[in-house]
């Protein structure tokens, strides 16, 4: 089977996604009936589904469950109440549960088997295997290109550009921004037109019957420069913003004619929609025949916009969606390449300040992050959870512990900007401070990344216990007021464990990722308004335990 789904942009490029090679195992939650299980508990009704809530595909008792995703877990929700058990092949106990509902800890790779015991008696047991099998993805043909890591960044130089991906196990492709998804397909193609130069484009795949639990997200990053909205772009060619505080609220419009490279500050005290689209009146309305409201392609922060930030014709993105913060927003219809916008709007979770306050300095404050979760995972891309144990039995296994590799946010000079100290046309007061942004990518252990004049920084420490006894630790060195730290590109606990005998035990990481702006605000008294500095501080934590047989 071969199919294949096109965009034509004006400048004759094409969009292209293309799926080949489909195969179609068993379904994710198809079932094979036990005959006898199912004469025994159809007297009492018994009812089991897969799914973390009472609504999801029946399993009937005696079929074979899929899990593709190593270290995953699985939910399953029963009609009423009783004991559950799971086994692993060797007839070992692994997990238990006593609710209607059941979800497991996360199961490395093999077979297991979970049995579900009525409370009432006169039920019979229902029983079904799993199979846990790991995901993989390559690009190119599977086994024969570059291994594909979650949140991994694909660099292509020259566009366009063809590309092809691969796994192990048929699912859903969804590429970010263009509103088309191919399913049920191993091998996946995608052309990436000239149009997306400098863009940095999402693709997730979701095995068959998978969910948000056992997807994997890359990012194909396009070479070149990004497209300028003031070549060849009609001058008359701006953007409207459009609010609505709650579900039964009225959309209304907030700003009106913003100009190409305009820069806005918006405050809502509720963060529910706030769209971004060429024709306010025509998206209130939700009519589509004018020709200012055309599909496009949105990117935030130079990533395209995915489906679940976008309205359902394209015309209009919910930056909302995004959290409060500063981003850098940019269209580009889909019908006409001319048309393009670029601007800035911060969102600011807040009453609007009357105007009697005086106004914060630009000096004085720097964007909240929007921080991904931290995540930590071996070099052949296994991901290990957060609060979550792995039990090791030999130096085989153990040795996947050599070079454990850490993706999160942190902050990344860019440059050095000149700004307007003092925020005031007629006292001009310029000083060059440090441009930084936040980046959601690989860290190192123990990095730290501060500077004088920075208006918003980061650092992580890492420490390594064997049972209470710390066997390592990484921390950032305190010095200069600028401050850039390289820590470490992985961290080998396997040598770690070696230097300590290869005792057994519990061997934990813990890991603290460190995230700060400044803030800048006013206090109300009596009769004035009194500015307040501040710094504003995000920890995320991660912890993971290696058990040592």
């Amino acid at each position: 089977m071969k199919r294949s789904l096109q965009f034509m942009l004006a400048t004759g490029l094409a969009v292209v996604v293309a799926a080949t090679g489909m195969e179609i195992p068993q379904a994710f939650g198809a079932t094979t009936t036990s005959t006898a299980a199912q004469a025994k508990g159809a007297a009492c009704s018994i009812k089991v589904v897969r799914s973390k809530t009472a609504e999801g595909p029946v399993v009937a008792s005696g079929s074979t469950q899929l899990l593709p995703n190593e270290n995953g877990r699985i939910y399953f929700y029963a009609s009423q109440r009783g004991d559950w058990a799971m086994m692993d092949q060797s007839g070992k106990q692994v997990d238990q549960g006593v609710r209607q509902s059941f979800v497991s800890n996360p199961l490395p790779n093999g077979k297991y088997t979970l049995t579900f015991t009525p409370k009432d008696t006169k039920c019979g047991t229902w029983s079904t295997t799993i199979n846990v099998e790991s995901v993989t993805i390559y690009q190119g043909a599977a086994g024969s290109g570059q291994k594909i890591a979650p949140k991994q960044i694909v660099n292509v130089t020259e566009l366009p550009a063809n590309l092809q991906f691969t796994a192990s196990y048929p699912g859903q492709w969804t590429v970010g921004g263009i509103n088309e998804t191919v399913y049920e397909t191993k091998t996946f193609q995608f052309t990436v037109p000239a149009q997306f130069a400098g863009l940095s484009i999402p693709v997730t795949y979701v095995p068959n019957g998978g969910d948000d639990d056992s997807s994997t997200q890359f990012f194909i990053q396009a070479g070149g420069k990004q497209n300028s909205s003031s070549s060849g772009t009609p001058s008359d060619f701006d953007m409207d913003v459009v609010s609505q505080i709650n579900a039964n609220s009225t959309p209304t419009e907030e700003k009106e004619g913003l100009a190409q490279n305009a820069s806005v500050t918006i405050y809502q005290n509720s963060l529910y929609k706030l769209w971004v689209t060429p024709n306010a009146e025509a998206f209130i309305k939700d009519r589509v025949e004018y020709q200012e409201a055309d599909p496009g392609f949105w990117t935030v922060n130079n990533v395209l916009a995915t489906n679940d930030h976008l309205n359902w014709n394209d015309t209009a993105l919910n930056l909302a969606s995004y959290g409060a913060g500063t981003y850098k927003v940019m269209y580009l219809s889909k019908t006409d390449a001319t048309r393009q916008w670029t601007g800035t709007i911060q969102i600011v979770k807040d009453a609007k300040p009357a105007s009697s306050r005086g106004s914060c300095d630009p000096v004085e404050s720097g964007s909240a992050p929007a921080a991904q979760k931290l995540s930590l995972q071996t070099d052949k891309g296994a991901i290990l959870p957060n609060g979550g144990t792995v039990t090791v039995s030999t130096q085989a296994e153990l040795a996947d512990y050599r070079a454990l590799k850490l993706t999160g946010t942190h902050a990344v000079k860019t440059g050095m900007q000149k700004i307007n100290k003092d925020n005031v046309k007629t006292n001009i007061h310029y000083v060059h401070v440090p441009k930084l942004e936040w980046v959601s990518e690989p860290l190192t252990f123990g990095e730290q990344h501060e500077y004088s004049g920075g208006r918003i920084s980061s650092a992580n420490r890492v420490e390594v216990r064997y049972n209470n006894t710390v066997l390592a630790s990484l921390v950032p060195s305190t010095g200069d007021d600028d401050e850039e730290v390289d820590g470490e590109t992985a961290l080998n606990v396997a040598a770690l464990i070696a230097k300590n005998g290869n005792k057994a035990g519990n061997y934990t990481i813990n890991i603290e990722n460190t995230l700060s702006n400044l803030t800048c605000g006013y206090e109300e008294n009596a009769d004035s308004y009194d500015k307040v500095l501040g710094t504003n501080t995000m920890k995320q934590t991660y912890t993971m335990t290696i058990t040592l047989k």
